[in-house]
This record gives structure tokens, C-alpha cells and sequence, in this order.
């Protein structure tokens, strides 16, 4: 396998620019390519340094995968290849407009459940999931090269992500 590199982003893995846009059958495609060439299994006669290296480039590429087709992910992974980390409580406060909309939320959702309304709950859910869908949209205009503001485009990820695991909690248990 000799002393291939990791890629230094996500993206060039599999030769894609980086960017918020991303042709997802184009990254499919890549990503059965980069697999075929780094499984284990294909280096399973090697040494064991080739074959530990084929497991690290393996999950390296498993990894990039996963975040490059979550448009959420890819949205977090973007505004941190710009130094802006979505996780950094010193710039994760949100505005009371959108903190007081998440109460309200959260109590149409306890109300809805404790009458067993699931009716009112998945008009909930469909409520939250058009908040990610214009979030996306946001995200894509702020990320778009040269011309975004990732500052910006993180504080909505942020929202993006309350919405997501919100969403989660929201999901009909069966």
C-alpha cells in the first residue's frame, strides 16, 4: 500500500470542491471508488503496517462520507474548515426570538402528546422540517465561496442542529 497520505479534507477524498453544493450521485460514485481502492480486505496480504493503514484510510473515508452526504454535517464540517466551530458555546448563543419559539415548541409537543393528539404532533414535525428546509437554503447561500459569511451560516447550523435532534424527539415512537 506504501505511505499514502489522508487526504487533508473531506472533500478531496473524492475530488470534490469544497463547497455547501454537492453532486450527491458524483459522491456516491466516488465513494464506491475510494472504498474499492482502501478496504481492508484488499490489503489483507500486506504487512501489517500496509493493512492498519488500509483500516485508517478505510474509516477516514467511511467518516468524510458520512458528513458530505448530511447537508447539516457538510454545513457544520464547512464553517469548521473556516475556523468557525459550530460546537463553541462562546459563540452559540441564539436570539431570544428563536429561544422563545423552542419553548413554545416544546410545549405544543408536551400538550399534544399528554391528549395523544398525533395529529397535532405531526403537524409539529411537518412545522419543524420546513425550519430545516429554509435553514438549508440559508446555509447554501451563506457558504457559497466567496461571497458567504460563515459567522453567520454557523449560528444557523446551530439552530439547524436544535431543529434536527428536536425533530428526532418528535419522531412517532412505535
Amino acid at each position: 500500500m506504501g505511505h499514502q497520505a489522508l487526504p487533508k479534507d473531506h472533500f478531496q477524498w473524492f475530488g470534490l470542491t469544497p463547497g455547501f453544493q454537492v453532486d450527491l450521485a458524483q459522491l456516491q460514485s466516488a465513494y464506491r471508488a475510494v472504498q474499492s481502492s482502501v478496504h481492508p480486505d484488499r490489503h489483507a496480504a500486506g504487512s501489517d503496517q500496509d493493512r492498519r493503514l488500509a483500516m485508517q484510510m478505510a474509516t477516514a473515508a467511511n467518516e468524510a462520507f458520512s458528513v458530505l452526504r448530511d447537508p447539516l454535517k457538510r454545513a457544520a464540517y464547512l464553517c469548521e474548515m473556516h475556523g468557525i466551530s459550530v460546537e463553541d458555546s462562546a459563540g452559540a448563543a441564539l436570539d431570544n426570538a428563536f429561544l422563545m419559539q423552542q419553548m413554545q415548541w416544546r410545549e405544543e409537543a408536551e400538550e399534544a402528546r399528554a391528549q395523544g393528539r398525533e395529529d397535532l404532533l405531526a403537524n409539529l414535525r411537518s412545522e419543524i422540517r420546513e425550519q430545516e428546509l429554509a435553514l438549508q437554503t440559508e446555509c447554501a447561500t451563506l457558504l457559497a465561496p466567496g461571497t458567504g459569511d460563515i459567522r453567520a451560516a454557523a449560528g444557523l447550523v446551530r439552530r439547524w442542529m436544535f431543529l434536527r435532534k428536536f425533530s428526532a424527539d418528535l419522531a412517532p415512537v412505535y
